[in-house]
């Protein structure tokens, strides 16, 4: 995984504001895909310390799998299933956007999750979303807070 902090991208994840990633994928495991994980914690810190309060997994062909992983724990995993896929996440630059309903420090967060500007569903993570310090991300991703970065 490669890493970038929010504060580098000059971004934060704010309730009602739309938070927008621009990816770029450059090569990627089929059977795998990859990966885009938002972090609570700098990525050094110990397995028992790091969460990932928001995993966005797209696999070939018609796969996005969505989970967290919090306290040591995968959480329930959401599959979304789309024959476009492929053709919208790999091979060309795509927008990741999520916009955050609500947050609480213990009751979680729930926010939507758009890819291309098209809502994809309502995820609920355990932890509050806007704590996020850091993106990790596949190394066969490039990262940007703009489509012109590209």
């Amino acid at each position: 995984m490669s890493y970038i902090s929010l504060s580098n991208l000059k971004k934060k994840i704010e309730k009602g504001e739309n938070f927008t990633l621009t990816v770029e994928p450059k090569v990627y495991n089929e059977k795998c895909g990859v990966a885009i994980n938002f972090l609570d914690k700098p990525p050094q810190s110990s397995d028992e310390e790091s969460n990932i309060l928001f995993h966005f997994n797209p696999r070939p062909p018609n796969k996005i799998i969505l989970n967290s992983h919090w306290q040591g724990e995968w959480q329930k995993e959401v599959v979304l299933e789309d024959d476009d896929v492929q053709e919208k996440l790999f091979g060309r630059p795509f927008e990741l956007t999520i916009k955050v309903l609500s947050h609480d420090e213990k009751k979680g967060s729930e926010f939507l999750v758009f890819v291309n500007k098209t809502f994809q569903t309502t995820f609920a993570c355990p932890a509050d979303i806007t704590h996020t310090e850091y993106i990790g991300f596949s190394p066969a991703l490039r990262i940007s807070a703009d489509v012109k970065d590209f």
